[in-house]
């Protein structure tokens, strides 16, 4: 009862998504779904690409991916692109 109360004030406060190792979407949450404009069916089995924006610089990605694979927790702002252009 405890662990889903917790599960879900993150999900509540937070936009998660989970990718598989090749990026594309796996889960989203409802805020992922809400600031993205997109809706959860139009972005799973997207690689999420779908959202970067292209001020980020590709380097990020590579601290990303270098990060998770090595199995570590990465945390970090990440500037998204709306489905609206936002």
């Amino acid at each position: 009862m405890l662990l889903e109360q917790y599960k879900e004030a993150i999900e509540n406060s937070n936009i998660v998504s989970k990718t598989d190792t090749a990026g594309f979407i796996t889960f989203v949450n409802d805020e992922f779904c809400k600031i993205s404009g997109y809706s959860k069916e139009e972005l799973k089995g997207k690689n999420h690409n779908i959202v970067r924006h292209p001020d980020v610089p590709p380097s990020k990605f590579k601290e990303l991916w270098d990060t998770i694979l090595d199995k570590k927790t990465y945390k970090t702002t990440v500037k998204n692109l709306a489905k609206d252009g936002s």
